[in-house]
C-alpha cells in the first residue's frame, strides 16, 4: 500500500483542497505497471468520493485534456528571455540544492532530459526555487 495526495476543485479560495488516497501501489517503471498504479489510485479516490470526477494530469491520461495539462506539454512564457516552455522545464531548471544549481541550461533540454539530468542526483535536497530572481518555497501547495 502507498499513498498519494490528489488535489480536488473547490468553489471558494484557494480553490483546491487535498485528499491523501490510500492504493494498492504495484512496483516497477514499466508503462503497464504506472497504468496499473493510475488505474488504483483513480479507483480508490473514487470509492472515497463516489460523486467525483478524475482528470489525471499527466502524458499516460487517458483524455486529451489531461495530456495536453501534462507540465511536459503545458508551456509557461518567461519574459525575461521572451521565449516559452514546458513548465516541466522550468521546474527542473529553477531547483537550487543544498549543493548547486539552479541549473537554467536545462531549459534549452527536452523535458525528459531535464527531468533526468545526472546533475541532480550529487547536489542534495532541493532548498527552494529560483526563477527570474524570485525565490519560491521547495514545497509550494501553490506557485
Amino acid at each position: 500500500m502507498t499513498t498519494r495526495i490528489v488535489f480536488m476543485v473547490t468553489p471558494q479560495r484557494p480553490y483546491y483542497k487535498k485528499a491523501k488516497i490510500e492504493f494498492e501501489f504495484f512496483p516497477g517503471q514499466s508503462a503497464s505497471q504506472k497504468k496499473k498504479n493510475v488505474e488504483a489510485l483513480h479507483a480508490a479516490f473514487l470509492k472515497r468520493y463516489p460523486t467525483m470526477k478524475v482528470l489525471e494530469i499527466s502524458t499516460k491520461s487517458d483524455q486529451e485534456v489531461g495530456i495536453a495539462l501534462s507540465p511536459f506539454n503545458l508551456t509557461l512564457r518567461l519574459p525575461f528571455l521572451q521565449k516559452a516552455f514546458s513548465i516541466e522545464n522550468i521546474y527542473q531548471a529553477s531547483k537550487v540544492y543544498e549543493h548547486g544549481g539552479p541549473f537554467y541550461d536545462l531549459l534549452g533540454a527536452s523535458a525528459l532530459e531535464a527531468k533526468r539530468d545526472p546533475r541532480k542526483q550529487k547536489v542534495g535536497k532541493v532548498v527552494h526555487f529560483n526563477l527570474e530572481n524570485k525565490q519560491y518555497p521547495a514545497n509550494p501547495d501553490t506557485a
